[in-house]
């Protein structure tokens, strides 16, 4: 499902993200290309494999941000350093509020 949240285009994704839904991840992160932030929203997601962590932690020309709660998805984003890739936050609110200030300085 997507849609937008304070100038952000919001990604939610619920199940799993592996070698057969990244693809489809993939398609519609890169639909996104209006110059808006996307959120890629993994609070209902219960599974990430490898194919999932690589659509997630590309390079692409917008930004990107990933909304993902503690959980072992999360621990798998830290071990990866995924961080240092692309900002994760904890909750939707967090991640919008994020892109927002950063485009009113």
């Amino acid at each position: 499902m997507t849609g937008a949240s304070e100038g952000c285009q919001v990604v939610v994704l619920r199940g799993e993200l592996d070698e057969v839904t990244a693809p489809q991840l993939d398609v519609t992160i890169n639909a996104c290309r209006d110059a808006s932030p996307v959120i890629v929203d993994l609070s209902s997601t219960e599974f990430i494999s490898s194919a999932g962590l690589h659509v997630l932690l590309k390079d692409r020309p917008t930004s990107l941000a990933l909304v993902c709660p503690p959980g072992n998805a999360r621990r798998v984003f830290e071990i990866v350093r995924a961080n240092n890739t692309v900002p994760i936050f904890s909750d939707l609110d967090s991640a919008t509020e994020s892109f927002t200030l950063t485009r009113s300085t």
